[in-house]
């Protein structure tokens, strides 16, 4: 479970650098899902379940991967209103993995009769779903919030700064999600280590 939970930290934080024009990302998603579909197939050995997510994983990986290399190289300029509807997919899918995870474990719990606590994961998955899937079209209105050029200039700065709060709210909100998944899942992953510890 720890290569799943060091992935889960590509695929929540997102920290980028600009360099010569070029916007690279220092934590970029597609190795998040290299690592997670790396743990599912580990995890698959004591919970068959999860060998389901690790073909979704690995198409994630590839898919983010191209995002990464046009992001670095062309940046916004490669993207059209296609893009949010291609994230929208991928955040779908992203989400069923999570959800894989969530009942695999909870399987885990009823038929070893042991307690990882997958029930708050289960209540964090159904959190990060519901938020989640509608975030990219939200993201996709929140750049045309930002068209301000047919505007009359005294307006502009009132207009951009109404823009912002729900922008801000809602990047605020998908913060607490996303690290409220990922406290669950380390809480699981810390019963589970210790159980398997206990094992050996």
């Amino acid at each position: 479970m720890t290569k799943i939970f060091a992935g889960l930290f590509f695929f929540i934080l997102s920290f980028s650098i600009n360099i010569g024009g070029l916007n690279i990302c220092l934590t970029p998603p597609f190795i998040g899902w290299i690592l997670i579909a790396s743990g599912l197939g580990d995890l698959s050995k004591a919970i068959p379940m999860m060998r389901h997510a690790v073909p979704a994983a690995r198409v994630l990986a590839v898919y983010d991967l191209f995002l990464f290399v046009v992001g670095t190289l062309w940046g916004d300029r490669f993207f059209s209103d296609v893009h949010a509807w291609l994230l929208t997919a991928g955040q779908v899918c992203g989400i069923y993995i999570f959800y894989v995870i969530a009942e695999g474990l909870i399987w885990y719990e009823q038929e070893r009769q042991v307690s990882l606590n997958a029930a708050a994961l289960r209540r964090w998955w159904k959190t990060l779903a519901v938020w989640n899937i509608p975030s990219a079209l939200f993201l996709s209105f929140s750049e045309q919030l930002w068209t301000v050029q047919q505007m009359p200039e005294e307006t502009q700065g009132i207009y951009l700064v109404l823009c912002m709060v729900p922008i801000l709210l809602y990047g605020l909100c998908t913060m607490i999600v996303h690290i409220g998944y990922l406290c669950a899942f380390s809480d699981t992953r810390r019963l589970y280590r210790a159980l398997d510890a206990a094992r050996q």
